[in-house]
């Protein structure tokens, strides 16, 4: 059915194809974010995990404005289909993350990877440790986003 060159997306999709969409698309979206940040921002070095952005300027620039078309496509789908968009809070995504890496390190401690082979009498005191204090500052991230949201309830 077309309306004024539009596609009326109720009808042209049921609810299940409907999800499948959207999903898709937000999680296209939210990859071209990250792909996005790494252009303008360059390469990651960390401990255990380095991203290095090995294109050349012209490539940056051509990929850039194809991350610009995609997002223009997704645009289109999203009026033309009639498809809802998700607001995501920043710190709910900062929950999210602090809620797996909780359940995520604490299978990690010395006694959990026994499921793995035996675990040396050494280890224990070199990882245990590190691995709480990295569940404590998970938690400290979200103390500081609940700190600050009831101090702006509070205004």
């Amino acid at each position: 059915m077309v309306q004024n060159n539009k596609l009326t997306g109720n009808s042209v999709l049921n609810e299940a194809q409907r999800r499948s969409l959207i999903v898709s698309l937000r999680l296209l979206e939210e990859r071209l974010v990250m792909l996005q940040l790494m252009v303008d921002h360059g390469n990651y070095h960390g401990a255990l995990f380095q991203l290095v952005v090995d294109l050349e300027e012209d490539q940056k620039k051509h990929l850039i404005h194809l991350i610009d078309e995609i997002h223009l496509k997704i645009d289109l789908l999203k009026e033309n289909l009639n498809l809802s968009d998700k607001s995501v809070q920043f710190s709910s995504l900062i929950y999210s993350t602090q809620s797996y890496f909780w359940s995520v390190f604490c299978d990690q401690k010395s006694d959990k990877l026994s499921r793995y082979g035996p675990v040396s009498e050494e280890l224990p005191p070199l990882l245990d440790p590190v691995i709480k204090q990295i569940i404590e500052a998970l938690r400290d991230m979200v103390k500081l986003i609940y700190s600050k949201s009831k101090k702006k309830n509070k205004s």
